[in-house]
């Protein structure tokens, strides 16, 4: 949810509002359904679980810092997207 704001406030601000959590949440809903098997089933919902817990909130937080050091490391390398221009014809 997190990249998805970050990317719509960077790149499409018109998207900021669609994202809500309840539309995430519904697409993770299908995603989680899509693969029916019983054992894949019970994984999704531990990781959920897992994820909600504090030390599922410290994970991912610990995740987003070790990203943000590694972007940083890498900004000499980074591309940037630029808008498509329209060409008469």
């Amino acid at each position: 949810m997190r990249d998805i704001e970050g990317w719509c406030g960077q790149y499409e601000s018109s998207l900021v509002e669609w994202g809500t959590l309840a539309r995430f949440q519904e697409i993770m809903r299908a995603v989680s359904m899509a693969d029916v098997d019983a054992d894949s089933s019970n994984v999704w919902q531990r990781q959920g679980k897992f994820l909600l817990s504090l030390q599922g909130k410290q994970y991912i937080d610990d995740l987003y810092k070790a990203r943000e050091g590694l972007r940083e490391e890498m900004t000499a390398f980074r591309w940037h997207l630029t808008p498509l221009t329209q060409t008469s014809g």
